[in-house]
């Protein structure tokens, strides 16, 4: 046996269940800085173990009066909604010589309010933040640190429903008349007869971008050619309803200011012109068609009524 094992330190050191490989003997000791100090040093880094940290993190949102609750969220206090997320422990890693934490999702629902439309977004400054304890601190006052969460803004378009568009024919024991009994078929039309159509829909809102686009055969349209109204119980009511042209061909802006709740329901007429003039060697078919806020898109045939077809529909007188 060698002379280290015969040692009452050793025999010591296997009583306290000591491992073999962490016992040196040296016999020089100025050697055991070069010889043996490396390995002790080797041994007990591996034997460290770093303690992870945890938090007890929470995000606020200020809801801006936009938003409402619906799951997801502790609370809500002067517009502020609070989330309580799950811990999180930092742990460390020996190969990057960092504390790192598992990623996770937080998960939370709201809804926009009811009388809210168009760009909608969380508060500004610093009420959307993530807050957690700090590592180090002097007293209750100092225990928190925050950091600030980008928000998104969310973009609520105005409802569309209920679209016509075909003939216009005035109104009737107070009821709108638009003909749409022909649309896909084609309505017949002499040479330079003047068509009037109309568009309605139901509007919830106060405002949106419709595509008028016009058969290429017809002069093109502006906005001061599209007449807008109101329908309620029969009437039209033009004022404080105007179309405006956007940088976009053939897109035009409907915006309405009146008494009403922007979240209201209002009928929409929109009424425009066209005259058809007599076209050599082209189609006889003219196509005109509205498209709203992602309602299926209104087509209008009108066809040049030529001999031998059926009689054709007289224009309007007015």
């Amino acid at each position: 046996m060698d002379n280290n094992k015969k040692s009452n330190l050793y025999n010591l050191h296997k009583d306290l269940n000591g491992k073999e490989e962490n016992y040196f003997y040296i016999q020089d000791p100025n050697s055991i800085e070069n010889s043996v100090m490396g390995k002790v040093a080797d041994i007990l880094i591996s034997g460290i173990r770093l303690n992870g940290y945890e938090f007890n993190p929470e995000i606020n949102l200020n809801l801006a009066g936009n938003f409402d609750l619906v799951s997801g969220i502790e609370r809500v206090e002067n517009n502020i909604a609070t989330i309580r997320l799950p811990k999180v422990t930092y742990e460390y890693d020996s190969t990057s010589g960092l504390y790192k934490a598992e990623a996770f999702q937080v998960e939370f629902t709201i809804k926009t309010k009811s009388d809210k439309l168009g760009e909608l977004a969380f508060g500004k400054g610093n009420e959307n933040k993530l807050i957690y304890e700090k590592l180090i601190f002097n007293n209750e006052n100092d225990k928190y640190k925050y950091s600030i969460i980008n928000t998104p803004k969310i973009e609520v378009k105005p409802q569309v429903k209920n679209l016509t568009h075909g003939l216009y024919n005035g109104i009737e024991d107070n009821n709108l008349k638009i003909d749409t009994s022909m649309a896909e078929s084609g309505f017949n039309f002499a040479a330079n007869s003047t068509i009037t159509y109309g568009a309605s829909f139901i509007l919830t809102g106060n405002e949106v971008d419709f595509k008028l686009s016009l058969d290429e055969k017809f002069r093109a349209i502006d906005a001061g050619e599209i007449k807008a109204y109101i329908v309620d119980s029969g009437k039209l009511i033009g004022e404080g309803v105007r179309v405006e042209n956007t940088s976009e061909t053939n897109l035009f802006k409907l915006r309405i200011n009146d008494s009403k709740d922007s979240s209201a329901e209002r009928q929409v007429l929109l009424v425009y012109k066209r005259q058809m003039f007599e076209v050599e060697g082209e189609s006889k078919e003219f196509l005109n068609s509205i498209d709203i806020s992602g309602v299926p898109t209104k087509v209008v045939k009108v066809k040049l009524y030529e001999p031998g077809t059926n009689k054709p529909k007289l224009p309007d007188l007015f």
